[in-house]
């Protein structure tokens, strides 16, 4: 029941561990981040009774950078003097999707490209804030169905195997705690930092791609009568 396309939203939760390195003395620091993601979403029927909320999983990995407005210093005397900052930062990195549940759980094959842009502000030694918007690709392998009466009343079925691909902008809102400052106390000169970050997560398809698999050229027979995934296409 989506004339325009399937426009359905992501809302979830999504949790990460952040290792945050400092590369010079202005305040400049990479990061690489694994983070693991599990959202809800409906998929909308036009028989309500078959409409669906159904969870999913994915699991990311980026390499960042973030810069400081202000720099927090490098030199040692002030060292365990902390002043509230914001950042900004930049990632690239991939993403693998898999689906948790029946209809096409082989989710995605691979990782696949992701890119990010992020706000935050550190508020206290340990905690930070951070929001960010991110461009997804998400890619997914699904079997498609198809059962009917051909012309000589004979009940004929079979299945292809679909590649689909979506467009998502996802939107995080994150809370972060710094480990190394929250048991070791704040060191502005400390090189290496451990954070770990948790918040919900918004993502909405933009568009999507429906290809047939390589090898799945279709060989449909002429049917009279045609279901494709329950649904009742006509005469072919």
């Amino acid at each position: 029941n989506a004339p325009n396309g399937f426009h359905c939203y992501y809302y979830g939760f999504t949790g990460a561990v952040q290792g945050l390195y400092r590369i010079n003395k202005s305040g400049t620091y990479l990061y690489l981040e694994p983070r693991f993601l599990s959202a809800m979403y409906h998929i909308p029927y036009a028989n309500t009774d078959n409409s669906l909320f159904v969870a999913d999983k994915s699991v990311a990995l980026s390499l960042g950078t973030r810069v400081y407005m202000t720099n927090p210093g490098t030199n040692t005397k002030s060292r365990g003097t902390f002043i509230p900052n914001w950042w900004i930062g930049a990632d690239f990195g991939g993403v693998r999707l898999q689906h948790n549940y029946a209809l096409h759980p082989e989710g995605s094959s691979s990782f696949n490209p992701m890119a990010s842009v992020a706000l935050g502000f550190e508020w206290k030694p340990y905690v930070a804030f951070r929001a960010t918007a991110s461009y997804q690709r998400l890619a997914e392998s699904m079997e498609s169905a198809y059962y009917g009466i051909d012309k000589n009343g004979e009940q004929v079925s079979g299945k292809y195997l679909w590649n689909n691909r979506y467009n998502m902008l996802d939107v995080r809102l994150a809370y972060m705690l710094n480990l190394n400052n929250l048991l070791q106390g704040y060191d502005n000169v400390r090189r290496f930092n451990v954070w770990l970050t948790a918040g919900p997560s918004l993502s909405m398809v933009m568009n999507e791609t429906n290809t047939l698999a390589p090898g799945q050229v279709p060989e449909m027979p002429e049917l009279e009568q045609m279901m494709v995934d329950g649904k009742r296409a006509g005469r072919v």
